[in-house]
């Protein structure tokens, strides 16, 4: 009973059951949950859902494969986010899409029945009422490419994808499709928590503060990434050096160098677990991350000490940058055209 809004249109149901219908969402509250709330968040019991709050609750598999937390012996909220029903007269045989759209025409989020999502993002598309929850955000920052992390064990803990910022309160548009075609669109809105003084100035300036950092931490793993990669290249230029060419190798290992400074100051290069930010120097990707989290903990306008700090953490990464753009420019510049001569594959920069 989370959300009887369906019920109002059992008539528009009733007349069209072979159809398919985009139920009006209701209006969704924007809350903050308290900031612990999954932290204990492992297989088997818990008996805290958050600091200082006592119950017990464990994890359970749904049939799709979905996995959701069960309360024991204390009340459980709504899902956290908009809720949208859609009925369906049949088990569509084509993809079925869900998408979210800001006032502006921005599309936010899309949501695909396909069965290459995700299952936290997959689109339930069976016949009959269906629902999903959107949990409000924004797609967070781009993830690192698994298979370019070199790790010596694989680590127990799982690290966080974290999230993307939050919608701001307003007018949102949500589209269901079938196979790219568009069966409704429906518009709701995003309301502040009425015990929230902030006001939409405040809310707008948190979010557009998230978006820029948000935006640069993509930015900063795309840039480490694309490291790695050449790091791997240079390795495999040096085996393939011919016997005549390995005063190649030296200028090799001087790029080599100077591609770990900046990729140590990126990120935490000794890293194999979420805790290690604990032993290990904090790159500034995880700088970014904590600046992100204690900016989006509650509903209020980031303050001057914030935005400075913000300031200069993008600065560092923008510095980091150009020194990879110079050292792409000159010395791996100067070993492509070399290794042209040697006949041996060149680093893709």
């Amino acid at each position: 009973m989370d959300d009887i809004t369906p019920l109002r249109e059992i008539p528009i149901v009733s007349s069209s059951k072979k159809g398919n219908l985009l139920f009006s969402p209701r209006s969704t509250y924007r809350l903050k949950l308290q900031w612990a709330v999954g932290v204990f968040d492992g297989d088997g019991k818990d008996y805290s859902p958050a600091f200082g709050l006592p119950g017990a609750t464990y994890r359970q598999k749904e049939p799709d494969g979905t996995k959701v937390r069960r309360h024991l012996d204390v009340g459980e909220n709504p899902p956290g986010g908009a809720i949208f029903y859609y009925w369906l007269g049949e088990k569509p045989e084509s993809v079925l899409g869900l998408s979210v759209y800001e006032n502006t025409g921005n599309v936010i989020q899309s949501f695909l029945s396909d069965e290459t999502e995700k299952l936290e993002r997959r689109l339930p598309a069976e016949q009959g009422l269906n629902r999903f929850v959107w949990n409000l955000n924004y797609p967070s920052a781009q993830s690192f490419d698994p298979t370019l992390i070199k790790r010596d064990y694989k680590p127990f803990a799982q690290e966080s994808e974290g999230s993307g910022p939050s919608a701001v309160p307003g007018q949102y548009t949500v589209q269901l499709s079938l196979d790219g075609r568009t069966i409704a669109c429906k518009l709701f809105m995003l309301l502040k928590d009425p015990r929230v003084d902030a006001t939409q100035a405040d809310f707008d300036e948190q979010f557009e503060l998230l978006r820029q950092l948000t935006t640069k931490r993509s930015e900063l793993r795309a840039h480490v990434d694309r490291i790695r990669i050449m790091r791997h290249q240079l390795d495999e230029l040096v085996k393939k050096l011919p016997k005549g060419r390995k005063n190649i190798a030296s200028s090799v290992g001087i790029i080599q160098e100077r591609l770990s400074l900046i990729e140590n100051a990126l990120v935490d290069v000794h890293r194999e677990s979420p805790r290690d930010v604990l032993r290990h120097p904090a790159g500034l990707d995880d700088t970014l991350g904590e600046l992100m989290s204690a900016i989006s903990m509650a509903d209020v306008a980031p303050p001057i000490q914030t935005r400075k700090v913000s300031e200069e953490v993008v600065g560092k990464v923008e510095a980091e940058f150009k020194k990879l753009k110079k050292l792409i420019e000159g010395p791996i510049g100067t070993l492509n055209r070399k290794a042209e001569k040697a006949g041996v594959p060149a680093v893709s920069a």
